[in-house]
């Protein structure tokens, strides 16, 4: 939501857990929930595209040899 609303992204346009969706939008501008929803659902589908299972890197390795990754997970994970 931050790169395309701006909201989320800092604490100054940050939203609380316990807010609805409808509350985020209606205090940023009244934007329309159900286009901020079908952006939030095309996003996750987005990002899901990217991502690679274990089991999926092991067959890219023995099929095509070394890949080139991008770890992205943080210190705790």
């Amino acid at each position: 939501m931050f790169r395309k609303y701006h909201i989320g992204g800092c604490s100054s346009c940050g939203f609380q857990p316990t807010e609805t969706l409808e509350q985020v939008c209606a205090r940023n501008g009244n934007l329309n929930v159900s286009e901020v929803l079908e952006h939030i659902r095309s996003s996750h589908e987005q990002d899901a595209k990217i991502l690679v299972s274990p089991q999926e890197l092991a067959e890219m390795i023995q099929k095509h040899g070394p890949v080139k990754l991008l770890d992205v997970r943080s210190r705790e994970e």
